[in-house]
């Protein structure tokens, strides 16, 4: 046996590649500049990687490898630095296909094995683009984004993004988060970049998260960041990160910069949902479209939910015509019939029947809420509402007794 003091520098040894492997490096302050010129590819080797002692092993599964090299007087600690060894002796064929021989086992376990990890991550570190072509190759590998295909994201970007737009679209996908993980630690150099990923279907993703990633490390600098997005290319991907910019800026006055208002209007429904929340306070600067219709819902439901009585008051002064009168309804509407839906029931009644979309529409939505939470209460209500024969069809899903065709 080793003496003491070697198996706990052993065991140190271990700890410390455990917690080096799961810690992203830190990311250098953002500069406007791209901050790699020069960014050597890596090096794939063609013959045998060299082995530590000069040992060569043989084995055809590292659970194999594990049984060869696992004496009964070693330790833990000591077992898994030979069983290290032993993966950094694997020639890189071998490696690559114990990897696929693992992936491809009905009892491949998937949660948390430190040799398939370890051996990943070594795969990744000296064949870069072969591991990202296993990852891609077996969906069983996808969930080991982070050991076969990240490190190569955040060492060379240039190399990964193009790799990425050979692949199809739903890898280029199941790549996101590598990409956007690049683009967060180093906006700057994914800036020099974009002009690769500007037709793929994560450029606006990534475009999104560098920015998020440049206004949380220089907050306040609503110029510096309008000066990066423009250097990205004009188009899906300069929208994105102008309509980040938008949420992240607080101070921005929205009205001074046209091209930030453009980039909100390009924005489809699902997207602007996603800021709507964000946006309320600004809802008055908003462009006509689908960003101010999900800001203004939003804006109209906390104010509905901390003060009804002015929420009603400002809903009650739109106009019917308005761009903005559909989007409060709903707003005001969903935040007072969870509380009181008797009351936003009677509300609903008092949209004129000339306004019958915002009627109809404000009427259903009060009805599901109150049948859901009092149905004897809202069977109650819809018989005696003054509801039109359809507005009582679509409420109950039945034709009202006696009711004339």
């Amino acid at each position: 046996m080793r003496p003491p003091v070697a198996l706990l520098c052993a065991s140190l040894g271990v700890a410390g590649f455990l917690i080096g492997s799961r810690l992203p490096p830190p990311s250098a302050a953002p500069s406007l500049q791209p901050a790699r010129q020069n960014v050597e590819p890596p090096q794939h080797p063609t013959g045998p990687d060299p082995a530590p002692g000069g040992r060569a092993v043989t084995a055809d599964s590292f659970a194999d490898l594990d049984s060869l090299l696992r004496r009964g007087d070693a330790s833990p600690a000591d077992s898994r630095l030979q069983l290290m060894e032993a993966i950094n002796s694997l020639k890189t064929n071998q490696l690559e296909q114990m990897l696929e021989t693992e992936i491809r086992s009905d009892l491949f376990l998937r949660s948390d094995r430190f040799d398939f990890q370890y051996a990943a991550s070594r795969f990744a570190e000296i064949a870069p683009e072969r591991a990202a072509k296993l990852w891609a190759n077996h969906a069983e590998a996808r969930s080991f984004s982070g050991v076969l295909i990240s490190s190569w994201a955040k060492k060379d970007p240039v190399a990964f993004a193009s790799w990425t737009l050979t692949q199809t679209p739903e890898i280029q996908r199941a790549a996101r988060g590598s990409l956007i993980q690049a683009a967060s630690s180093d906006p700057a150099f994914f800036a020099s970049i974009a002009h690769q990923l500007a037709s793929s279907p994560n450029g606006t993703e990534t475009a999104r998260a560098a920015m998020r990633s440049l206004a949380g490390k220089e907050p306040g600098s609503a110029q510096k960041q309008l000066e990066y997005a423009a250097l990205l290319p004009e188009g899906p991907m300069r929208n994105a990160a102008l309509s980040e910019l938008a949420q992240a800026a607080p101070n921005l006055d929205l009205k001074a910069h046209p091209e930030v208002l453009q980039a909100l209007a390009s924005l489809s429904a699902r997207d602007a949902y996603k800021l709507g929340s964000n946006l309320a306070q600004k809802v008055d600067s908003l462009p006509p479209g689908p960003v101010r219709e999900a800001a203004m819902l939003a804006d109209l439901r906390e104010q509905a939910r901390t003060d009804p009585a002015a929420a009603a008051q400002r809903l009650e002064a739109l106009p019917p015509n308005s761009p903005d009168y559909a989007a409060a309804v709903r707003g005001f509407v969903d935040s007072t019939s969870a509380k009181d839906p008797a009351s936003a029931a009677e509300w609903a009644l008092s949209i004129p029947p000339a306004s019958s979309s915002h009627r109809s529409g404000a009427l259903e939505r009060v009805a599901k809420e109150y049948f859901r939470t009092n149905p004897d209460g809202a069977s109650e209500w819809v018989e005696k509402a003054p509801l039109t024969n359809e507005e009582y069809r679509r409420l109950t899903g039945r034709t009202r007794p006696n009711s004339k065709p």
